[in-house]
């Protein structure tokens, strides 16, 4: 047709020629397989367009699913293109040229007449229009020959998988997805709270199966995949839980000469067992050692409650029958006999009796004897202790054991001694006698210098105390306490004992801690304590009254030293070199007085010499320190005899009143050392630097003073008898 045949048509006018058949489409679609491979089993008619007076019509109506494909007759006279105004696409088929009508309008069929074959593909509506013709009005109105056809399909249906516990009971996995036909599901697994008593889960099922039965539909394991075409549900499959009945074994004994028995033990083969202990069977004279696979008892050997596996085949067991064995320890200081039970004779340690019995210390004796076992110390002992088997009897009895299983008995056997403690401030002297009959004999104990002896046991040894000078017996202790002190005490020597003594000092008493320096006197009652004119005297303590007054005087160096006393002074005054304690003797009669030396600054207290603290009054004896340095040291009234102190730096050091005799000073350096009074008999002071030392009063009767440097140093009354001053620097006679 031309185009100017067109245009002598009356005017186009739209109109829609195809209603909806939703009741067809229904019918159709319920006759079709949801599966897409049998969606194109039915086949819709053939759609015949027509000229319909200057707009095409339709001869049918079109119903279908997506897939199937349907012909369009062109029997209009004009070419016509379809155009696709819904979603998806429609293709022309093979009998002409394919187009994909989401990209506008397909290609010009240009083949008046022709059959068209097209595949459904969308939902929605497609218009056909004669080719090349341009509508000039809206609505289709105008000299092109066109028209309309609707393609109704069904709403696209979405699936969904879930599944079934199958009367399991818990929580079963849940698939929250939706799924369009064909698209690929993976199988949930079963988390472990599915759970079903008696059974176990075997994977899913697209049927329901029978609880205990196999998968009779398609089974589904978790992680495989299938591709779905309907809603889905996936049943749990239960199989039934295997019963695992394990091989056994027997375990049985044999009380092999024994009476009794015991129940065999029955377990499955490799399973633990504990072994009979014994209870159940017993032999007259034997006890239960162990268990043995054999009769003869060469076999394997087990112990009584021991654990093992049960072997294959099980286990017979024999009783293995021994005599308990009794040991005696064997020890020097006495002799353990068996004393009862002569069928099994036992004489241990020493003595053995002189009547030839020979030494056993260890039998076998029958299961369930009675046995009684006693000990004898040798000389001054006595039994200290039972041990083993015996522990806890008295010391006082024998032993009596009833021997079920081998043991073995100890005894220990101790110094039967006496021993004397003195306790208290005063002096005194413990004197022990030993009463044989009647009579008392003295002993070795005289505390004193001997406080303690040994005696054979049951001996009875009578004890007494006589006081020291200006002493008191104040009281017995230990096994004599309760004795009063006005008496003697008796002890009975059949262990070891200790008694205490305590002796009391009567009246005052003076300590002073620089005797070599410092002085403590009175003139009534006499007191001349400490350094006197050179001279140590040490009436140091007299008889007092209780209530009586006194006055106690003590001579220091104000500048350099300080006094204190103890609180046994009731008032202190000090007056130039003089510091005076007044004194109220107590009610008890005691005084003892205390008066404690310390040196100013700059003299220093606060280190040590060879590991020993310095100080006044300190004792340095025999210290070794050669080469230290203990400059301004406070030394006064400090023992520094025999100290070895070569090349030791002692410069300005207070030594007032030191003794170093028999010291090693040589190469000191002592410059400005304070050596008042100091004893230096017999020093060795070789090269030792005195200068500007102070010598006053100083004894160096046979000092070593070679070549030592004397310069300035002050010698006023200092005794140099048979002093070496060979080389001596800066000493003049």
């Amino acid at each position: 047709m031309t185009r100017s045949s067109a245009l002598r048509r009356p005017a186009c006018r739209l109109a829609l020629v195809i209603a909806l058949f939703a009741a067809a489409l229904t019918t159709s679609l319920a006759s079709v397989a949801v599966d897409q491979a049998s969606a194109a089993a039915t086949s819709p008619a053939t759609v015949i367009v027509t000229d319909g007076g200057g707009f095409l019509t339709f001869s049918t109506q079109i119903t279908g699913v997506v897939g199937d494909t349907f012909t369009v007759t062109n029997n209009s006279g004009v070419s016509i293109v379809p155009t696709l105004s819904g979603v998806g696409r429609l293709k022309v088929g093979p009998q002409g040229t394919q187009c994909d009508t989401n990209q506008g309008t397909c290609l010009v069929h240009d083949v008046p007449g022709g059959d068209v074959e097209f595949t459904i593909d969308v939902m929605g509506s497609v218009s056909f229009q004669e080719t090349g013709c341009t509508p000039v009005l809206q609505g289709g109105e105008g000299p092109c020959a066109t028209g309309s056809l609707d393609i109704l399909l069904p709403q696209q249906q979405t699936y969904t998988v879930s599944y079934g516990a199958n009367s399991g009971s818990g929580a079963v996995p849940v698939d929250q997805n939706s799924y369009d036909s064909g698209d690929p599901v993976t199988v949930l697994d079963n988390s472990g709270s599915l759970v079903n008593s008696g059974y176990t889960f075997s994977g899913w099922c697209t049927t329901q199966p029978a609880v205990g039965s196999a998968c009779g539909g398609t089974p589904r394991q978790a992680g495989q995949t299938f591709a779905i075409i309907a809603d889905t549900t996936l049943f749990a499959v239960w199989l039934p839980i295997a019963v695992f009945v394990p091989a056994m074994g027997s375990v049985s004994y044999d009380a092999n000469g024994g009476v009794g028995s015991i129940t065999s033990t029955i377990a499955s083969i490799s399973a633990p067992v504990n072994l009979a202990t014994g209870s159940g069977i017993s032999r007259t004279g034997y006890t239960l050692t162990g268990w043995n696979s054999s009769k003869d008892g060469q076999g394997n050997l087990y112990a009584l409650g021991e654990t093992l596996k049960m072997p294959v085949g099980g286990l017979t067991l024999y009783a293995v029958w021994g005599q308990p064995t009794l040991t005696l320890v064997e020890n020097t200081d006495g002799l353990t006999f068996q004393a009862v039970d002569s069928t099994y004779p036992l004489w241990c340690g020493e003595p053995i009796p002189a009547w030839g019995i020979l030494k056993k210390c260890s039998s076998n004796v029958n299961a369930g004897s009675n046995v009684t076992i006693g000990a004898i110390p040798s000389g001054k002992k006595y039994l200290a202790a039972w041990g083993g088997a015996c522990a806890g009897t008295s010391t006082t009895s024998a032993c009596t054991l009833t021997v079920t299983e081998s043991v073995t008995v100890s005894a220990t056997f101790a110094d039967n001694r006496l021993s004397v403690t003195k306790t208290g401030s005063g002096t005194g002297v413990v004197q022990s006698f030993v009463k044989i009959g009647e009579t008392l004999f003295p002993g070795s104990l005289v505390c004193g210098a001997t406080c303690s002896e040994d005696h054979f046991p049951g001996s009875t040894v009578v004890l007494g105390a006589v006081a020291g000078a200006r002493s008191t017996f104040k009281a017995w202790g230990g096994a004599c306490a309760g004795t009063p002190m006005t008496s003697t005490c008796s002890v009975t020597i059949n262990q070891a004992k200790n008694v205490t003594a305590e002796f009391e000092k009567d009246g005052l008493e003076v300590t002073i801690n620089a005797p070599r320096y410092g002085l403590v006197a009175s003139l009534s009652p006499l007191i001349l304590c400490g350094r006197f004119f050179g001279v140590y005297s040490t009436i140091c303590s007299v008889a007092v009254k209780p209530g009586q007054k006194m006055e106690l005087f003590a001579a220091f160096d104000p500048v350099n030293f300080t006094v204190t006393w103890n609180q046994t002074c009731g008032t202190v005054s000090t007056a130039g070199f003089v510091s005076t304690c007044e004194i109220t003797v107590p009610d008890n009669g005691q005084a003892p007085v205390t008066v404690k030396y310390e040196c100013k600054s700059p003299y220093r207290s606060d280190f040590e010499i060879g590991g020993r603290r310095i100080g006044v009054g300190a004792d340095l004896s025999r210290v070794s320190s050669p080469g230290t340095s203990i400059q301004r040291a406070c030394l006064i009234g400090a023992d520094l005899s025999y100290a070895n102190l070569t090349g030791a730096d002692l410069s300005y050091a207070n030594l007032t009143g030191v003794d170093l005799s028999f010291a090693i000073l040589t190469n000191a350096n002592l410059t400005g050392a304070n050596l008042t009074g100091a004893k230096l008999s017999y020093a060795n002071l070789t090269g030792a630097d005195l200068t500007g030392a102070d010598l006053t009063g100083a004894v160096l009767t046979y000092a070593n003073l070679t070549n030592a440097n004397l310069t300035n140093a002050n010698l006023n009354g200092a005794n140099l008898s048979y002093a070496n001053l060979s080389y001596a620097i800066g000493y003049r006679r």
